[in-house]
């Protein structure tokens, strides 16, 4: 009976330790989803900041401040510098990103921000 009784207690001891570690994979698997769609986002509002500097001329150096968000409108053609806050832009995945700009003597640092569920994840430009 004794054992029986510590035999017992080995495999329940080795359960939860194999539990545990199973727990915490999952926990850490669902953590990566998160901060790739995050990471995915920042990167859709890095594209759009270059696609509007390349096709839209976007002409960042007449913003006046030093440090602005880049806030897009609904319409496609432009951007617009502005200080009064962030404009998130929702993604189709429930994602959003929103892009900050601050120029540093002659470097131009843009900040793109992706967000999805709680993650954040940043992708810089700077030129």
């Amino acid at each position: 009976m004794l054992i029986t009784f510590l035999i017992m207690s080995s495999v329940m001891v080795i359960a939860m330790g194999a539990s545990t570690l199973v727990v915490s994979a999952i926990r850490m698997g669902g953590t990566q989803a998160r901060a790739a769609k995050a990471f995915f986002a920042a990167e859709a509002g890095a594209e759009r900041v270059m696609w509007e500097l390349r096709k839209n001329a976007f002409n960042y150096t007449k913003c006046d401040d030093e440090s602005y968000f880049v806030n897009f409108t609904d319409d496609p053609t432009h951007a617009i510098c502005d200080n009064t806050g962030p404009h998130l832009m929702p993604l189709t995945n429930s994602a959003q990103f929103q892009v900050a700009s601050s120029t540093q003597t002659s470097t131009t640092v843009f900040k793109s921000i992706g967000s999805y569920s709680g993650t954040n994840r940043v992708v810089e430009l700077s030129f």
